[in-house]
Parts: structure tokens; sequence; C-alpha cells
């Protein structure tokens, strides 16, 4: 197989699964493959060009969704929100942790070589 670049927004995409795909083992590209590779090139593609509009649906009931985030200058960045009609303390605190994660998430400042 050739060898490309992995790019910042293809690295940061990685990291997100990856605090992602416990919560949601329908995103777990080891499992189903699809429904994660189809989320991790929408990550990617968020992180490159901003879309205030974004938003990625992760649970099969619609209930958990990927929205940008909207605090600070990291608009490329992607945050969990519950959408249930009523969410319990257990759906805040899920959201509050698993944010918290994807906010800690350090992209380098320079792409990686990999092969593909």
């Amino acid at each position: 197989m050739a060898e490309h670049t992995t790019t910042l927004a293809d690295t940061y995409a990685d990291a997100v699964l990856a605090i992602l795909a416990p919560e949601f083992p329908a995103l777990d590209e080891s499992s189903l493959g699809a429904l994660g590779r189809l989320v991790r090139d929408d990550i990617a593609a968020q992180a490159t060009m901003p879309d205030r509009r974004f938003e990625v649906i992760v649970t099969y009931t619609r209930e958990w969704r990927l929205v940008p985030e909207m605090v600070g200058d990291d608009r490329w960045r992607v945050q969990i929100a519950c959408r249930r009609d009523a969410p319990t303390p257990d759906d805040s605190a899920r959201e509050r942790r698993i944010n918290e994660a994807l906010r800690a998430i350090n992209v380098h400042a320079e792409s990686r070589r990999s092969r593909g």
C-alpha cells in the first residue's frame, strides 16, 4: 500500500473516536466498521473546515450527537450532546465526562507519517 500523510484532522478524528467508541459501541471501527469510518471522516472534515451546523448522530436512538464545540476559539473541535427529551442525571454526568476528555485532546502542530 502507498504511504500517505496523516493530517492533524485525521489525528484529531482518531483521538475523538478512541474516546467515543467505549461509550458508543456502534462507533468502534473494529466491530461494525462502516459507521465508525463515516463518523471519523465527518469529524476530520469538521476539524478541517468548521461548520457551526455540524451534527452527527452517534446512536441509533438519535439521542446522542456530536456538535461543534461552542467554547473558546476551537470551533473545529467537537463535543457530545444528549438530545433526550428528559435527560437523566446520569446522562448529564456522561456528557460532562466525555466532553472533558474531548477537550483534553492535544493535537500536535505537525503531521505524522503513517502507512495506509
